[in-house]
């Protein structure tokens, strides 16, 4: 009995589970790059969320009044250092740390002994009683095992110099008889006084924080000495100048001197990086966080008081110790911050994610729409970051990028959507901050509102008025709240207005970058396209002037027909243009290009005809490819027919037939597809009037209107319009826009006394004027046998 009870159960719950796991199947190999991009942007968000920061107090702004009930300490803590002074004690303890030098005597000693050596050789080859030649070429070898240059001027001197003293070398200044043992005297002195000073092995510059003083380590004693009492290696060469010109007037002596000595002098101060960079980081370990202690009970901040920078270091120094504590007290504590982080990026995604899903279907179902729309969202919170990272001005926030973007590349309720995502994820990531959400908020609207339309390069300018607007509005309302002073709300404004006057340019060029790497078309290029001087469209009315002007008038009821049910207008019309340019193959084949001359049908079978016919629809998909045109654009191309019958071919093709059997009714028809959007529905609503109208004999507007319905209702009844998102109110509105626009251009003319004498050399006629009883014919819907539709071909 028990079993029987619970036996259903147990099979509904099977039967759901199985249901469930068939569902989440199903969903996985449909949606994987959803989710797999959902993770991607999740994660990459919550990495720009501050860590181990408390978002408690995070809304408290410095010179608002506290209106909130009085805050007391808990318990005793320190108040931390904000990070500006902590780097600022960091680099003050760096820079009192000494660089360490080692003293080598050793290296001195041995530069000595090379120098004494090499002087030695050399008094040694001028004694030799070879000659000149041979004199000259020993100095050069010399000279050379020493790597110093031995040029002639050099080799001159000391060549021509005597090798006895003149008891002079104790003089500084020597007399014009200058002997080589008096000079080399010289430069022995001149070495020893520059190793007695010392020589640094780096230079000042190549010091770590520029210090002004160094010690020197000389065995267990260390001595500090200025740096610019000692020489380095940056300016030793110059010292050794300007001491053999202290000692020589002979200009070939001083550079014979400066050539060995600035080759044979070299450092005798060692520089020791490793226990100065030691020594520099024990000093940045003994900088302390704190720099203060508020008591227990110690009141922090009481309501009605004006927030300093010193309440809002205590107030987040007491949130991080409670931190501290909570973590301390429990593992979960650890967690829990980062889980509220993604729960947080969760609900700020999912105000876009639903809107999409619910409202937008075919751009969530595009990967590429999708990639794009994270981007654009996720570059304003990177810019965000970036911008709180450095303690910039919240109002330097490129907010309007991605309202921007969206709105160009979508539509206003998509970009709306995305600033609501966006006003959440900002408020989240500079610590639950209300002021960041409402400027969101505000400057996105303004944003949105700049270019909902775009039909004209002068977008840029009137959206930076709009953004600087949002701004100015948005920053006033807060700063009045905050009770700021004049010169802070000055500067606040005028960081909005910049951000105003430069966030639209950064949007333009990322708007063409967007463009082509996304393949999307916006209505920039549109305008572009829509350019009549365009080389495709000249072709078009040069072959085929007939279809160029179908073409013009069609993008003209197009675009009125779409502006009527809130379509793309500028889209509609420039499809409209394009259409036909398959025509320009073979013009004469079609009626609006045949001037009154025979009809190359009559020698064609109706089959035959057909193909000719259908093919300007393949071959303007490959004009429209071979000049690079949007794929929006040759969408127009090929579904602007969808699969409608060419009925007087067909027609004619029963009527040549023994047996209708033998006639297949599909070869009769366009091969689609049938439109898919709202502009191409209309495109094709507006294709087949404007070929209709021309047949009228006498179009009044209840013709047109009888006309117009016709060929509606038989493209909806032949469910041409099935597949796109035109519902039975826009149908209503086109067809009013329709006959507006037709009756504007069929409109009737005057017959002026004498026409028919200027035009055709006869007689002059009288007016024509309507009978009353012709007007009483035209009926409501123009029902008129001259009204009838014909089929365009």
């Amino acid at each position: 009995m028990t079993k029987r009870k619970w036996n259903p159960w147990f099979k509904g719950i099977t039967g759901f589970a199985k249901q469930f796991r068939s569902n989440i199947n199903f969903l996985k190999g449909k949606y994987v790059f959803h989710i797999l991009l959902g993770l991607v942007t999740l994660f990459a968000i919550v990495a720009l969320f501050p860590h181990e920061q408390s978002y408690e107090f995070a809304d408290i702004k410095e010179g608002e009044i506290y209106v909130g009930e009085q805050i007391v300490a808990p318990f005793t803590f320190s108040i931390n250092k904000t990070p500006e002074e902590y780097e600022r004690d960091v680099e003050a303890a760096k820079k009192s740390v000494t660089p360490i030098f080692v003293r080598s005597d050793s290296l001195s000693e041995q530069s000595l002994v090379e120098l004494s050596l090499l002087l030695a050789q050399i008094d040694t080859a001028l004694q030799t009683l070879s000659v000149d030649s041979v004199k000259k070429n020993q100095l050069k070898e010399i000279l050379k095992s020493r790597n110093i240059i031995a040029s002639d001027e050099i080799l001159n001197f000391l060549e021509s110099r005597p090798a006895h003293s003149v008891n002079s070398s104790k003089s500084k200044r020597v007399s014009s008889e200058l002997t080589f043992m008096v000079f080399a005297n010289a430069l022995n002195q001149i070495a020893r006084d520059i190793y007695s000073i010392g020589i640094l092995s780096v230079s000042a510059d190549e010091l770590p924080n520029n210090p002004e003083k160094v010690a020197i380590s000389y065995g267990n004693d260390i001595i500090v000495e200025s740096i610019n009492d000692l020489h380095n290696t940056g300016e030793l060469n110059t010292a050794i100048l300007q001491k053999l010109r202290e000692h020589f007037q002979d200009e070939a002596a001083v550079k014979a001197g400066y050539e060995i000595l600035s080759v044979l002098i070299r450092p005798s101060l060692i520089y020791d990086e490793k226990q100065t960079e030691a020594r520099i980081r024990e000093a940045v370990a003994k900088v302390p966080l704190a720099k203060g202690t508020v008591l227990e009970n110690e009141k922090i901040l009481d309501t009605h008081e004006r927030i300093s920078k010193e309440d809002i270091q205590k107030l987040r120094s007491l949130a991080m110790a409670k931190a501290e504590r909570e973590v301390a007290a429990s593992r979960w504590s650890e967690i829990l911050p980062f889980i509220g982080r993604v729960l947080m990026v969760i609900v700020g995604l999912s105000f876009t994610v639903i809107f999409l899903f619910q409202g937008r279907k075919a751009i969530f179902n595009d990967p590429k729409k999708l990639l794009m729309i994270a981007i654009s969202i996720y570059l304003v919170l990177l810019l965000a970051h970036f911008i709180m990272k450095f303690s910039l001005s919240e109002y330097l926030i490129p907010l309007a990028i991605g309202a921007m973007l969206l709105t160009i590349f979508f539509d206003t309720h998509v970009a709306f959507a995305g600033t609501v995502s966006m006003a959440v994820l900002l408020a989240g990531l500079r610590g639950n901050e209300f002021s960041i959400s409402l400027i969101t908020l505000v400057v996105g609207l303004a944003s949105i509102l700049s270019v909902r339309k775009v039909r004209s390069r002068s977008w840029l300018f009137k959206s930076i008025l709009w953004v600087s607007a949002g701004y100015i509005i948005s920053i006033g309302l807060l700063e009045m709240l905050r009770y700021s002073t004049i010169s802070d709300a000055a500067n606040n404004l005028a960081s909005g207005i910049a951000n105003g006057f430069f966030t639209p340019i950064l949007t333009y060029g990322l708007m063409v970058i967007f463009e082509y790497a996304f393949d999307m078309t916006t209505d920039a290029t549109l305008l572009e396209l829509s350019d009549l001087n365009k080389p495709l469209l000249r072709e078009l009315a040069m072959r085929a002037p007939g279809t160029y002007h179908h073409s013009i008038i069609v993008g003209s009821l197009a675009e009125s027909a779409a502006e009527a049910i809130g379509a793309n207008s500028l889209l509609a019309r420039v499809g409209a243009y394009y259409h036909d340019i398959g025509k320009m193959e073979k013009p004469e084949y079609f009626v609006e290009n045949q001037k009154g001359g025979k009809n190359p049908h009559e020698k064609l079978s109706p089959s035959m005809s057909c193909l000719i016919l259908v093919s300007h629809v393949k071959r303007g998909q490959e004009i429209a490819q071979e000049y690079g045109l949007p794929k929006e654009i040759q969408a127009f191309i090929a579904e602007h027919h969808g699969t409608t019958l060419i009925s007087y071919f067909y027609s004619k093709a029963l009527e040549k037939a023994t047996d209708n059997a033998d006639v297949n009714e599909m070869e009769f028809r366009y091969p689609g597809p049938k439109p898919q959007s709202k502009e191409t529905g209309i495109l094709m609503l507006a294709d087949a009037v404007e070929a209709a109208s021309r047949t009228l004999k006498e179009p009044s507007v209840s013709r047109l209107r009888g006309m117009v319905n016709a060929i509606i209702d038989d493209r909806f009844k032949n469910c041409e319009l099935d597949e796109s998102p035109l519902t039975l109110r826009d149908l209503t509105q086109i067809k009013e826009s329709f006959v507006k626009l037709l009756a504007g251009i069929h409109h009737g003319r005057i017959e002026y006394p004498d026409q028919d004498k200027k035009f055709e050399g006869g007689k002059p006629a009288e007016p024509v004027r309507p009978k009353a009883d012709e007007k009483a014919a035209e009926t409501e819907n123009g029902s008129n046998p001259q009204s009838k539709p014909v089929q365009k071909h």
